[in-house]
């Protein structure tokens, strides 16, 4: 061949090796951007790190080091995005009862606004709604660190408030019914009606007015399981001697009570 069909050979060959290129180039950009684009997703759609219930939602789960939480309704937990490797940390909005697992290394903490608890592996109940002036605290197993600047140790069986208003952590005994919503069980054994009418609330989210102070100096014992509204305010007047009515949305509870029996 002549000088010319050399020249167009040279330019065809170059244009092939040139196309085969590109289209490497191509498929390599190609599979670039799907990497990138499922990264970007997992990153920045859903990384699983908030567990989140509405009102009249509860549920429970499992956490990466696993430990496992039950959250009541209209809460929130979120994990730390270095949660299991360098931390065990968790923020909480609501209430959650936690089954933590023991690891020295890492202990469990939880943020609740200022107040934080610390554990390394126990059961506890623990209550922080944004429109509640206490953090409720109730230990079911084991020890926790509860409070603010020098923490509090809060043992099995105990329980401990503390006070945002007044920056102070109380200790008392545990209350039975502190996880209540989780267990379907409400038990009373001779306790004072202020603290029955004060669990009610919470389990049926009702409100409660007594007319006669005097009701709340009795004592009542009962244990219930599912317990319907109705049913528990029937063994109330019953056995206290009371009458209950609603009115404008709130239960009102009347009479003598004890001080008659």
């Amino acid at each position: 061949p002549g000088f010319t069909d050399r020249v167009e050979q040279l330019f065809a060959s170059r244009s092939s090796t040139t196309s085969h290129n590109l289209r490497q180039y191509l498929r390599i950009a190609a599979v670039a951007i799907i990497i990138f684009g499922a990264a970007w997703f997992f990153l920045t759609i859903d990384r699983s790190d908030s567990i989140k219930t509405s009102a009249g939602q509860q549920l429970s789960e499992t956490l990466p080091d696993g430990s496992v939480v039950w959250l009541n309704e209209k809460s929130e937990i979120i994990l730390d995005e270095s949660f299991n490797v360098k931390n065990r940390s968790v923020s909480l909005r609501g209430e959650a009862y936690m089954e933590i697992q023991t690891n020295p290394s890492k202990p469990f903490i939880v943020h609740t606004g200022k107040v934080t608890t610390e554990v390394v592996g126990t059961s506890f109940n623990i209550r922080s709604y944004g429109d509640e002036q206490v953090v409720e605290l109730d230990v079911a197993n084991g020890k926790v660190k509860f409070g603010t600047g020098t923490p509090v140790e809060v043992i099995e069986g105990q329980r401990a408030l503390f006070n945002l208003s007044q920056n102070s952590v109380k200790t008392t005994v545990r209350n039975l019914n502190a996880d209540s919503w989780k267990t379907k069980r409400l038990v009373f054994e001779d306790v004072l009606m202020n603290d029955v009418l004060h669990d009610l609330e919470k389990f049926f989210n009702i409100e409660i007015q007594v007319e006669t102070p005097l009701l709340l100096n009795c004592h009542f014992r009962g244990h219930f399981f599912n317990p319907e509204l109705n049913d528990v305010l029937k063994v109330l007047a019953y056995s206290l001697n009371v009458e209950y009515t609603k009115k404008n949305g709130a239960y009102i509870l009347s009479g003598q009570g004890c001080e008659l029996k």
